[in-house]
């Protein structure tokens, strides 16, 4: 009956039958089979957002129980819920067991424990891991992963990579303010980098923008995504500066030049520097009226990157910057031409 209402639960990530998985977690604790059912109630709690209840349900477990204690998923439930109802040290306790007990379970042994561990983590300003906000962002909890991508630059505000992912968050959630404010200081701190990858990183945080408008910013991206191109020439990664190169041509409305950069970019092996660079290109295409090729190229980056601009992707770890560039910017791209055709 538990494990079936667990399965109702959707892991903690949606909850496909709440009605009938509520039911079914309180039958199975009004027969008192054992903890579990009392931190499944606490969960199932918390899940509609009753918090006062969850942590009600979840400290008696927690204090009743002589042998066997919550687990680390229902310990990390109870801090997040202590920390709604702004009960600091305890969800700070609640989060420093959980931690250790997780350590002792295995990482991720219960349903949802991923997620509700990235939670809490980011609840209590503890996270800035690309783990976390991985998981969060396919659980679309978009806000806890924007918190979390704003503990990282703040641990580490130099760090070009960390400010590009902020940047790319700001941009997918639609936030046009601070995103270009965001990227105006980026261009500043980076305007004088003499490393190739530091300059594309700043440089791609403002273009990668639909809106990035903005002239000066514009003009700011231009110099460092050309000086990571010059300075990458014999480097590995020339092609990602390339592709930068190319999206902020393309922003600035130069669509012959951008074409020709993003050739040099399409013919990179990495699938996450391809299909943008294709992508980039199928717009710059159809804005010269070459309608026919951009409908080609898009065709064959959505080829390529196949599942991952599918509706509910997985997020590699490493990897959700690039796998949500390539999302958004085939979004542009799909909206354009479709506009463009009548479809």
């Amino acid at each position: 009956m538990a494990s079936l209402a667990e399965q109702l639960l959707g892991g903690a990530r949606s909850i496909r039958d709440p009605d009938r998985a509520m039911a079914l977690v309180r039958r199975a604790r009004e027969l008192r089979e054992n903890i579990k059912h009392d931190e499944l109630w606490g969960v199932t709690l918390f899940r509609f957002g009753r918090w006062q209840e969850a942590v009600d349900t979840l400290e008696t477990a927690q204090a009743s129980a002589a042998a066997k204690k919550l687990t680390a998923r229902g310990l990390f439930v109870l801090a997040i819920g202590h920390h709604h109802l702004r009960h600091t040290n305890e969800a700070q306790a609640a989060f420093d067991l959980a931690t250790a007990r997780a350590k002792t379970e295995g990482r991720y042994s219960y349903p949802g424990q991923d997620l509700f561990a990235a939670e809490a983590a980011v609840a209590l300003g503890k996270s800035h891991s690309l783990r976390d906000v991985s998981i969060l962002l396919e659980a679309n909890k978009l806000e806890e992963a924007l918190q979390a991508q704003r503990h990282a630059v703040a641990s580490s505000p130099t760090d070009s990579v960390e400010a590009m992912r902020l940047a790319v968050l700001l941009s997918s959630m639609g936030l046009q303010a601070e995103h270009e404010d965001f990227s105006r200081e980026v261009l500043l701190s980076k305007k004088d980098t003499t490393t190739p990858a530091s300059a594309e990183r700043a440089a791609k945080c403002y273009a990668i923008a639909p809106g990035a408008t903005n002239a000066a910013l514009l003009d700011a991206a231009l110099v460092l995504a050309r000086h990571a191109v010059e300075l990458g020439r014999q480097n590995e990664y020339l092609a990602w500066y390339q592709l930068a190169l190319g999206l902020v041509e393309y922003r600035r409305g130069e669509y012959a030049q951008a074409a020709e950069t993003l050739a040099g970019a399409q013919t990179s092996d990495h699938p996450q520097v391809r299909g943008p660079a294709l992508m980039l290109h199928a717009m710059t295409q159809f804005r010269l009226g070459q309608k026919d090729h951009a409908g080609k190229l898009l065709a064959e980056a959505e080829t390529l990157l196949g599942e991952l601009l599918q509706p509910n992707p997985h997020y590699s770890t490493a990897g959700w910057p690039d796998e949500l560039i390539c999302r958004m910017l085939h979004r542009e791209a799909r909206q354009l031409l479709d506009a463009g055709t009548g479809q």
